[in-house]
């Protein structure tokens, strides 16, 4: 998440959706040491989702793949949702 470039507001909105991306599955690992039995199957897509974004988050904002980016938040809101849904 350091590496992420906030100085510069036209790229706030693609900084802006990976940061809160990261923020979200670093609540969900909570989530899942809370909920054990979620865990082995979401970790794992967690913890990949979490290196497309790091890698995402050290590339320029201008030149972050968009249709990559909305696929990892999609990805990422549905495994929160089933997690809901779960519980």
């Amino acid at each position: 998440m350091a590496h992420l470039r906030f100085m510069n507001p036209a790229n706030s909105q693609i900084t802006g959706s990976i940061k809160r991306a990261q923020q979200l599955i670093r609540s969900q690992y909570i989530y899942l040491e809370d909920h054990p039995q979620f865990a082995p199957k979401n970790f794992r897509h967690l913890r990949n989702l979490a290196l497309r974004l790091e890698k995402l988050s050290r590339t320029d904002p201008r030149n972050v793949n968009e249709v990559e980016l909305n696929s990892i938040l999609k990805e990422l809101s549905s495994i929160v949702d089933n997690l809901q849904h779960a519980a």
